[in-house]
């Protein structure tokens, strides 16, 4: 059986700077999980899409069945999560 894969990058929903990478905890041994990985270290700054180019937070790739399966799941992840940034009206 062949599994379908799917993957995304993440971006934060407003800019501010990163707490943690801990939001991605609860996923990174699933065994759908291909990786969940942060590419931003707490503490740098990030920026939302309203806000200029968005600042890739995380990346996730799942591995389902077919490929709606691996859309649906990979969506589910992604609304689960809280990327927790402390809010900044201006990020430069």
């Amino acid at each position: 059986m062949v599994n379908l894969r799917r993957d995304l990058s993440l971006f934060p929903q407003v800019s501010g700077v990163l707490e943690n990478n801990d939001y991605l905890d609860k996923w990174k041994d699933h065994p759908n999980v291909m990786y969940a990985r942060p590419l931003v270290q707490p503490g740098h700054k990030c920026v939302c899409v309203e806000d200029g180019l968005p600042t890739w937070v995380a990346e996730l790739m799942v591995s389902k069945g077919t490929a709606q399966e691996s859309i649906d799941f990979i969506n589910q992840i992604v609304a689960s999560l809280e990327i927790p940034i402390t809010p900044s009206h201006h990020v430069s």
